[in-house]
């Protein structure tokens, strides 16, 4: 008996994209180094690279920041794996798909994605590690 998921799935298996995603995301120009890449720069460099993300996680969970994107936009999905860089274990609840109807940009009241929202004011555009500091009030 096989599951209907199983039968209409076209991509690859869950357990071969999570192993997969690590080495696509170091190629995205993260400036953290990947685990294998570690020997190649110095170690005080990335501890204190590894501290900043970090703490820049950490704030974007306090102030329960929420990013909004759109399945279809590239842009967004650099947004999106920004913030499953700075929060890996819960980047989902900070994230909200505005590509499902009943999750449009005019439901969540939003202009254009992608688009951070930071104690309830929204801020429209590209954010990287060096500008999110600013957004959540770090700098």
């Amino acid at each position: 008996h096989m599951h209907i998921r199983a039968r209409t799935r076209t991509c690859e298996p869950r357990h071969r994209r999570a192993t997969d995603a690590r080495p696509r995301a170091s190629s995205a120009g993260w400036s953290g180094a990947p685990a294998d890449d570690r020997g190649a720069s110095t170690s005080g460099g990335d501890d204190e690279e590894t501290a900043r993300l970090r703490t820049l996680g950490v704030a974007l969970r306090r102030l329960n920041v929420q990013l909004r994107g759109a399945p279809w936009c590239e842009k967004c999905a650099q947004q999106k794996m920004l913030l499953s860089k700075l929060l890996p274990v819960h980047w989902k609840s900070h994230y909200i798909d505005c590509g499902s109807a009943h999750r449009c940009l005019s439901c969540v009241g939003c202009a254009q994605v992608p688009t951070w929202t930071v104690n309830g004011k929204k801020y429209p555009g590209l954010f990287d590690v060096a500008t999110l500091p600013e957004l959540v009030g770090l700098q």
